[in-house]
């Protein structure tokens, strides 16, 4: 579910909880940490504009926005059941990922996977890009996807709760990345290194702070 939310730029506390999100990522996590100047960008969010300042500021907990006035219906095992689907701002971030793609042929999106390792069988299932680095594994968006509903599939795939991390960066050979389904640690510290925004998840998996390069 997602509702109408407005971009807001955000004080210094936001800062450590990006920092403390980015030393629980995976290894292009710890890349971006050793290269990044957090001075050299300003960090925002998306929220309803009715949420509190003091409210903003808590980006653990949920509750910011409202919750679906009626349930969903859906089929496990052949028995229909209701559910109430949580809140989220998946579609501006959506909008913000395929505006970076678009711009540029050289442009990558990258997602860390908190979950999922290499050989689990859900991944035969997936019908998006992915990559491995040791046992870690990143989902990746090109150029190529900026037009198509691949970056909602992949953030629905690759989010999660408490740690998700993922990069709005560039590449010098965005069609050769990942071929052989592998990264190098080269390949991963030339994505850290030109990072152009970072998002992370917040406010209890309702909601993102999105680190964005000054030009």
């Amino acid at each position: 579910m997602s509702v109408k939310c407005v971009e807001t730029r955000l004080g210094p506390g936001a800062e450590l909880y990006l920092e403390e999100s980015l030393k629980d990522g995976h290894t292009l996590a710890k890349l971006v940490l050793e290269v990044i100047r957090f001075e050299s960008g300003y960090i925002t969010t998306f929220l309803p504009p009715n949420v509190a300042p003091e409210s903003i500021k808590d980006f653990r907990t949920g509750g910011k926005l409202p919750s679906s006035p009626e349930p969903e219906s859906y089929v496990p095992d052949g028995q229909s059941q209701k559910i109430t689907p949580v809140p989220n701002t998946d579609a501006d971030l959506a909008f913000v990922v395929k505006g970076h793609l678009r711009l540029d042929k050289r442009r990558v999106c990258a997602m860390e996977d908190a979950l999922k390792r290499p050989g689990d069988l859900i991944l035969k299932r997936l019908k998006t890009r992915y990559a491995t680095f040791e046992n870690e594994i990143y989902h990746l968006l090109f150029h190529t996807d900026a037009g198509t509903n691949n970056v909602e599939n992949v953030l629905k795939t690759a989010k999660s709760l408490p740690t998700f991390v993922g990069l709005l960066t560039s590449c010098s050979h965005p069609p050769g990345l990942a071929t052989d389904g592998t990264l190098s640690l080269t390949e991963l510290r030339e994505l850290a290194i030109k990072v152009n925004k970072i998002f992370v998840g917040a406010y209890d998996g309702e909601g993102y702070l999105l680190w964005n390069k000054r030009s």
